[in-house]
């Protein structure tokens, strides 16, 4: 036994002096304070809140490298447990790299919008701007000039409440398609999100088709066999620039989808597929949106950086388009090589439903505390 304990940590040595191992990981503390409006309180007052969380997104992980191989794994830190944030190994042929496991999707390209009022982690403009659907179990194909695409596990939705979802069928893989690529100052990514599902199912509802209908009565319903076999398209696209002169920067996304939430997308809209109960068929939901970020870089230890997201969905089934939007404000300043606090200040505005009612909004200022690892 004592010579298979000396073999094995002989032979993890080796491997440990053959590979590039690279630690990292951080730790993120926000304390801020959040004014809720009269829509947001349902009340006829204002309030005041003060907010002080360790966010989620913190996370520790390593990056491995040897030859052609390269793997990565990174575990997050969630009111106290540990979860997986990313694991995968990546190979690299002469023209394209093979990835498999779980990682980040094309729908990835974040504005600098730090404070939390919801999740205990960086905003992003997650849900008021920014296309995004977290990390995922996937294959992807990555060509060394650029294009990817990336095939996932299908997200199985359904819009009817009266189909089970054993009753839906998923044509093809959850796909992601993109492109990155660069001109001169300018970095341009393009990408399209993809999932097919159909309905196919007989399902049976009662009617009051009876002319002696009785409501107090429920033997003068008539029970009807109904079948659907309805295509369900529910796509996600977005294209995003970014400019860099010296020390100004400027980034901006535009995004476009039919039925984003069903993909995967983050909202703070309606944005997913509804049922329309007089045609009997799917309806709908399109949702269009985007940001646009400025930041200016003083010196090694100063930044300025502020920011606007939108988005609005609309769907037959609501009467006018379901809207929000975020600003914000926000400084970054190097306290230390490997630690920044970075105060901000900014809005989140929920506007007004599919339906006219108003939905409040929230304004906030604060900072967060980053610790790197070295």
């Amino acid at each position: 036994m004592k010579r298979i304990i000396l073999a094995f940590f002989f032979i993890l040595s080796t491997m440990l002096v053959a590979v590039d191992l690279d630690f990292y990981g951080n730790a993120r503390i926000g304390v801020w304070y959040v004014q809720k409006d009269k829509d947001m309180t349902g009340t006829d007052d204002s309030r005041l809140d003060m907010e002080y969380d360790f966010y989620t997104n913190s996370r520790f992980g390593a990056n491995v490298t040897q030859d052609r191989i390269k793997a990565n794994v990174e575990f997050g830190f969630k009111y106290g447990d540990a979860y997986l944030r990313t694991l995968y190994g990546e190979y690299s042929f002469d023209k394209l790299s093979l990835l498999v496991g779980q990682d980040y999707t094309g729908f990835c390209d974040f504005p600098a919008q730090a404070t939390s009022i919801y999740s205990g982690k960086d905003e992003l403009m997650v849900g008021f701007g920014t296309f995004y659907d977290s990390r995922h179990p996937m294959v992807k194909v990555t060509l060394k000039n650029g294009p990817y695409v990336s095939l996932m596990e299908p997200k199985v939705f359904s819009p009817n409440q009266m189909i089970e979802d054993d009753a839906i069928d998923a044509l093809i893989p959850r796909t992601n398609i993109g492109m990155k690529f660069k001109i001169e100052n300018i970095k341009i990514h393009a990408t399209l999100g993809i999932n097919l599902t159909r309905y196919n199912e007989d399902y049976a509802i009662w009617e009051a088709e009876n002319p002696e209908y009785d409501p107090a009565d429920s033997t003068s319903m008539e029970y009807i066999i109904k079948n659907t076999d309805e295509l369900i398209n529910a796509y996600a696209a977005a294209l995003t620039m970014e400019y860099i002169e010296g020390d100004f920067s400027l980034k901006g996304q535009f995004n476009f989808g039919q039925n984003v939430a069903d993909y995967g997308i983050f909202t703070a809209t309606m944005a997913n597929a509804g049922w329309d109960e007089e045609k009997d068929e799917i309806a709908n939901s399109i949702t269009t949106g985007g940001y646009g970020q400025v930041g200016y870089k003083m010196n090694d230890k100063l930044m300025f950086v502020g920011g606007v997201g939108f988005i609005a969905s609309e769907n037959d089934f609501m009467k006018n388009q379901d809207t929000a939007m975020t600003l914000f404000g926000q400084v970054k300043y190097k306290i230390a090589p490997m630690i920044c606090l970075t105060p901000e200040i900014g809005m989140f505005d929920f506007m007004e439903d599919g339906y006219d009612n108003p939905e409040g909004s929230q304004l906030y200022f604060g900072t967060k505390l980053q610790a790197d690892l070295p």
